[in-house]
C-alpha cells in the first residue's frame, strides 16, 4: 500500500507552496509593516559666525596728521642776543637781487661778549670786550624773507655817522646801505634768524655793534 505515503508527501508539498505564496502576497501589498519606526534625522543648520575685526598688520598703511606749519618769527632781534640764543651769526659778504629775490652771502662765525668772550680767550679779557672767532671761511647763501625785520647799528644805518643806536630799516634801505658798506670794504657783523634753525630763509637781520 505505497500509494498513501505518496499522497501525503504531495499534500505536504502543496501546503508549503501555498504558505510561500501567501507570504509573498503579504509583502507586496500596501500593508505597513509592524515594528519600531526609525527616528527621522533633522538636518542641523549652522549659522556662520560674524567676521571679527581684523587687527592691523605690519604692512597696513598708517594715517597720520600732517604737522602744523612752523610760524615764521619776524620780531626784531635783541641788541645783545648772545651765542646761546639759537640765532645765526656771521660776516656779511655779499647782497644780490634777482627777480625780486634778495640773497645774502654770509661767512658764518662766532661772536662772544663779556664772560663768554673771556672764557673763549683762555681766561683773559679780550680787547674791546668782545671776541670774534672765524675758523671756517666757507660762505653760505640765504634768501631774505620780504617781511624780515631789519636793523642797522653802524655801517648799515642810513647815516653811519649819526650814532650807534639800532635803527629799523626798510628792505630798500637795507639793500642800499649794505651795498654802500660792502663797496667801502666794510664787513658788517650780523645776527640772523632762520625759519629752520641755522637754515632756511632769513626772517630777521640785526647788525652787531662793535666799539
Amino acid at each position: 500500500m505505497r500509494t498513501r505515503p505518496f499522497l501525503t508527501a504531495s499534500a505536504a508539498a502543496l501546503g508549503l507552496a501555498a504558505t510561500t505564496a501567501l507570504t509573498a502576497c503579504g509583502s507586496s501589498s500596501g500593508t505597513t509593516p509592524t515594528g519600531p519606526v526609525p527616528a527621522t534625522t533633522t538636518p542641523r543648520v549652522t549659522t556662520a559666525p560674524s567676521p571679527a575685526t581684523e587687527p592691523a598688520t605690519a604692512g597696513s598703511p598708517t594715517v597720520t596728521e600732517a604737522p602744523s606749519p612752523v610760524q615764521a618769527d619776524y620780531s626784531p632781534i635783541p641788541e645783545v642776543p648772545g651765542s646761546k640764543s639759537g640765532l645765526d651769526f656771521g660776516i656779511l659778504r655779499k647782497v644780490t637781487t634777482s627777480n625780486g629775490v634778495v640773497t645774502l652771502t654770509v661767512d658764518r662765525a662766532a661772536f662772544y661778549m663779556g664772560k663768554e668772550a673771556k672764557a673763549h680767550n683762555k681766561g683773559k679779557e679780550p680787547l674791546n670786550g668782545y671776541l670774534l672767532e672765524n675758523t671756517n671761511t666757507r660762505t653760505r647763501t640765504f634768501v631774505l624773507d620780504p617781511k624780515a625785520s631789519l636793523q642797522g647799528s653802524i655801517s648799515l644805518r642810513n647815516d653811519p655817522d649819526a650814532g650807534n643806536e639800532s635803527e629799523t630799516l626798510t628792505p630798500a634801505e637795507f639793500l642800499r646801505n649794505a651795498g654802500r658798506a660792502l663797496a667801502e670794504d666794510s664787513e658788517p657783523l650780523i645776527w640772523l634768524r632762520h625759519t629752520d634753525g641755522l637754515n632756511g630763509s632769513v626772517t630777521a637781520v640785526s647788525e652787531q655793534y662793535t666799539p
